[in-house]
């Protein structure tokens, strides 16, 4: 099954590549205030730059093929951060947070850090580089924090939710 999940990233990796070398404007594909309705399905597959998508698909890689991130959480990832953020974004912040287009998997891979949180042995390492990580992504233009912070917290709800049913399962079978 994990060998799927990496032919499933490698191909999202490839993908999303393909689509950012497409001249499509930004502005058609992403999440914003009056932005399309599909936007929000679309918006983690593109990229504002190459350097964008390599971060996003790096980022995603190393969580696949060295965090062993499954399917079922890359489609829970994507689910978290593609279709919910917008109207919680609105409700939380107000529709001015999301006047410039947001793209790319950025939102994806907060979502699966947040996930795999409960499961690291390291927690004070791997939340410090969390941390730095985020930091440094404040300081480039154009970053929707809120979406990175989005996918986290509820990534890290459904992991600590899941290792909790996890727990639980196996103290019951012993």
């Amino acid at each position: 099954m994990q060998d799927k999940t990496k032919t499933l990233s490698l191909a999202i990796a490839l993908l999303t590549f393909v689509l950012y070398l497409l001249p499509i404007p930004h502005d058609s594909v992403g999440i914003y205030n009056a932005g399309p309705w599909w936007g929000r399905w679309t918006y983690s597959l593109f990229h504002a730059s190459i350097f964008h998508w390599l971060v996003n698909c790096w980022c995603l890689l190393s969580l696949v093929f060295y965090m062993g991130v499954t399917a079922r959480q890359l489609l829970t990832s994507y689910i978290i951060a593609s279709l919910f953020p917008v109207a919680t974004l609105y409700g939380l912040c107000g529709a001015h947070i999301l006047t410039i287009p947001t793209t790319g998997l950025s939102g994806v891979c907060y979502a699966l850090i947040g996930m795999v949180t409960p499961q690291v042995a390291r927690k004070r390492e791997w939340l410090t580089w969390l941390a730095v990580g985020f930091a440094v992504s404040c300081i480039f233009p154009l970053i929707n924090q809120f979406v990175h912070i989005w996918g986290f917290i509820v990534g890290l709800g459904i992991g600590y939710l899941l290792n909790a049913r996890r727990s639980s399962t196996n103290t019951t079978r012993e």
